[in-house]
């Protein structure tokens, strides 16, 4: 039997939570590098962020693959925080809703 290979919305939507993902990981990778060479403390809460970031992102990526409501409700608070994450935050953001509205069906 052959697989349907037609990307949907929500595959999208995944797909960018992934790549968010990728990019807070390697900005933490940057920053715990940066630290070893900078004489100034640990930077504690850059990683608190970014890592409650990280672990939303991988959650809503999560409940989506599952089809469950709450994976869109929380990819439409993580795209609007991505919103103001000019120039690149601002582009996937706008992405997630475009897909997710994209996935909603017609009510009409």
């Amino acid at each position: 039997m052959e697989k349907n290979n037609i990307a949907t919305p929500i595959s999208s939507v995944m797909n960018l939570h992934r790549i968010v993902c990728v990019l807070y990981g390697l900005f933490m990778s940057f920053v715990l590098i940066m630290s070893f060479f900078s004489k100034d403390e640990f930077p504690t809460s850059i990683f608190v962020v970014f890592g409650t970031l990280f672990g939303l992102h991988f959650l809503a990526r999560h409940l989506l693959s599952k089809d469950r409501s709450s994976g869109k409700l929380l990819s439409f608070f993580l795209a609007f925080l991505l919103l103001f994450g000019f120039p690149i935050g601002t582009i996937i953001g706008i992405g997630i809703i475009y897909y997710l509205i994209k996935s909603t069906p017609d009510v009409s």
